[in-house]
C-alpha cells in the first residue's frame, strides 16, 4: 500500500485498512477502525493483523490530523496492489518418532507431529494426546460462525538422535506470532500430511460432531477428503456463516542428547 500526501511539523495523515469476507464491511464481520493499527507507506500489508489474504473486500480510511487550524494536511493519491492466487496462511512440520526396543515392549512407537500424539501398537493405531485445535460454534449479531481456534506448531533442530539406549529430549526457544486474530473466512482448509489418516479423521470427525457440525459441503459444514498421505479438513460458510479464525503460529527447537 503507497500513497502521497502534503504534510508539514503541523499535520499528519494516519491511514488504515481492513479486509473482509463480506461486503458490507461492517462491525460484525471486520475489525473496528480502532483496533487497525497504521499503516507505513510502502509496506506490505498482509502483514497487518486487520488484512488477510483470504479476503475478498478491502477497505482503507484516512485520519487527517493537524495542530494549526490554518493548515489542512492533503491526500493526493493512494494505491493498493495485489496478486492473485490461492490464499495460504502459515505452514508446520516436524515430527519426533520413539520407538520401544524393549522384549516386552516391542512394535510399540510414540510419533509427536502437529502438535498431537500418536501411539502406533500391533493393537492398532490410537490418538493419546490432542492436537492443539479447538472447534466450537458461536454467534455474533447476524452471524452464526465456526470458531476454529489453531496453534501450528513447527520443530527445528537435530534430525537425527544420538545412537545411545537411552535418549533425552528437550525443547528450547520456543517462539510464537498470532497470524490471524478473530479475523472472519467464507471457507477454510486445514491440510494434515501424515501416515496416520484413519486416526486423524477420527479426530476432526468427533470433534466436529462434537461442536455440532455436519458433514457435507453446505454453509456451515464441514468436509474430510483423503489423497495418499494428505488430510484435507473443510470448513464451508457463507456471508452470514463464516469460519472464525484463531491462529498463531509457534517455533519449537528440539534438542536430542545421549545419556548413554
Amino acid at each position: 500500500m503507497t500513497w502521497n500526501a502534503t504534510t508539514d511539523a503541523d499535520t499528519d495523515i494516519i491511514l488504515k485498512v481492513r479486509s473482509s469476507f463480506n461486503k458490507s464491511m461492517d462491525g460484525n464481520c471486520t475489525l473496528s477502525w480502532d483496533d487497525c493499527p497504521p499503516v507505513v507507506n510502502g509496506t506490505d500489508i498482509s502483514d497487518l493483523p486487520s488484512v488477510s489474504d483470504g479476503h475478498q473486500y478491502i477497505q482503507w480510511r484516512a485520519e487527517f490530523l493537524t495542530f494549526d487550524l490554518a493548515k489542512t494536511p492533503v491526500l493526493h493519491w493512494v494505491n493498493l496492489s495485489y496478486e492473485y492466487g490461492i490464499p495460504f496462511i502459515v505452514n508446520s512440520s516436524g515430527c519426533i518418532r520413539y520407538s520401544s526396543h524393549y522384549t516386552d515392549m516391542r512394535n510399540f512407537e510414540l510419533i509427536y507431529a502437529h502438535g498431537a500424539m500418536i501411539k502406533n501398537q500391533t493393537e492398532g493405531v490410537l490418538m493419546v494426546s490432542d492436537p492443539p485445535i479447538s472447534i466450537t460454534r458461536g454467534t455474533h449479531g447476524y452471524l452464526n460462525y465456526t470458531k476454529l481456534i489453531i496453534t501450528a506448531i513447527n520443530l527445528t533442530g537435530s534430525e537425527r538422535a544420538p545412537t545411545s539406549e537411552f535418549v533425552t529430549i528437550t525443547p528450547y526457544d520456543t517462539n510464537s506470532e498470532l497470524i490471524t486474530g478473530g479475523l472472519y473466512y467464507k471457507n477454510f482448509t486445514i491440510n494434515i500430511t501424515t501416515y496416520y489418516l484413519v486416526v486423524w479423521e477420527k479426530w476432526f470427525t468427533d470433534t466436529c460432531e462434537d461442536a455440532g457440525l455436519v458433514n457435507g459441503t453446505d454453509p456451515g459444514n464441514y468436509n474430510i477428503a483423503r489423497e495418499e498421505n494428505r488430510l484435507q479438513i473443510s470448513f464451508c460458510g457463507d456471508e452470514t456463516r463464516p469460519i472464525n479464525i484463531w491462529l498463531k503460529s509457534a517455533e519449537a527447537g528440539i534438542a536430542m542428547k545421549g545419556d548413554g
